[in-house]
């Protein structure tokens, strides 16, 4: 072989060498930007799991403290309904005995033209 022939691998090989060595320190320098960012991708998944866990919980709390409420809102509307009932009938019989009383109450005379122009079969 030549000299020039053998120059000539010679150059094509260190080219190369140097073009493989400079594709080395690429690798290198991108595999540690890629371990970089997968390491700050866990830490944030991490935290979001941590803060995901803590909606939660304060979530079940909410709902928890709102089954509560709900809880003491109908017990209240079963007391107050009973109290109207209560209410209702306690009225009824007032209306009732204030009915017998104003019956009574009328003079024999009056008692008598109501009957007369109102009698009880024409009811």
């Amino acid at each position: 072989m030549s000299v020039k022939r053998e120059w000539a691998i010679l150059e094509d090989a260190t080219n190369k060498f140097t073009v493989a060595k400079r594709l080395k320190t690429a690798v290198e320098e991108d595999r540690d930007e890629l371990k970089a960012t997968v390491t700050r991708l866990c830490d944030e998944i991490h935290e979001a799991k941590a803060k995901m866990a803590e909606v939660k919980k304060l979530f079940s709390k909410h709902v928890e403290d709102l089954q509560d409420k709900v809880i003491t809102l109908s017990a209240d509307l079963d007391a107050l309904s009973e109290g109207n009932r209560s209410f209702l009938d306690a009225l009824g019989e007032a209306a009732a005995e204030v009915s017998e009383q104003d019956e009574q109450a009328l003079d024999p005379n009056e008692r008598r033209k109501e009957l007369y122009l109102d009698p009880p079969s024409a009811q």
